[in-house]
């Protein structure tokens, strides 16, 4: 008798792969800590907030925007003093930078330090749009700190 051929082996079916996963690159990782860094500021949750605005300026440190909103948020936390940096190091980034002008501002003068904020609230006056919503309250504030500061010194 004629001996039949042994079947061909098996095959498994060809392995048919997913896409490699690509790593999330940093600005991806960059873009999701910044919103959700601000929803989380939005919702009143500081913390998350803080960091995750902490995380973006790691991954991307010379985003002013970054460093503006993380400024605002720790002082809203009440760290005026990292809030403070914080605004620096936008203004280092982006020296025009109007928000970061005025948050500095505020926070310095909160200090107590309304000389140093007096200059930051006059550069906000110079970098801003002339329709910004805050320029009568800075312009305001700004005036009762020249007049404040003009009293100090003529009681020295």
């Amino acid at each position: 008798l004629p001996v039949a051929p042994a079947p061909a082996p098996v095959r498994p079916s060809p392995v048919v792969s997913a896409p490699p996963v690509r790593p999330a690159s940093i600005d991806d990782r960059f873009a999701a800590a910044l919103r959700r860094g601000l929803a989380a500021a939005e919702e009143g949750r500081l913390a998350d907030a803080a960091e995750l605005l902490d995380e973006a300026v790691r991954l991307r440190p010379a985003d002013a925007e970054a460093w503006n909103s993380l400024g605002v948020v720790l002082v809203r936390q009440g760290a005026t003093a990292r809030g403070v940096e914080a605004f620096r190091r936008a203004l280092r980034v982006k020296p025009d930078h109007a928000e970061a002008h005025r948050n500095l501002g505020v926070a310095l003068d909160r200090q107590g330090r309304s000389r140093d904020a007096a200059a930051h609230y006059r550069a906000f006056l110079r970098h801003s749009a002339p329709g910004h919503s805050d320029r009568d309250d800075v312009r305001r504030r700004l005036a009762e700190v020249s007049v404040s500061s003009a009293a100090a010194e003529e009681s020295r």
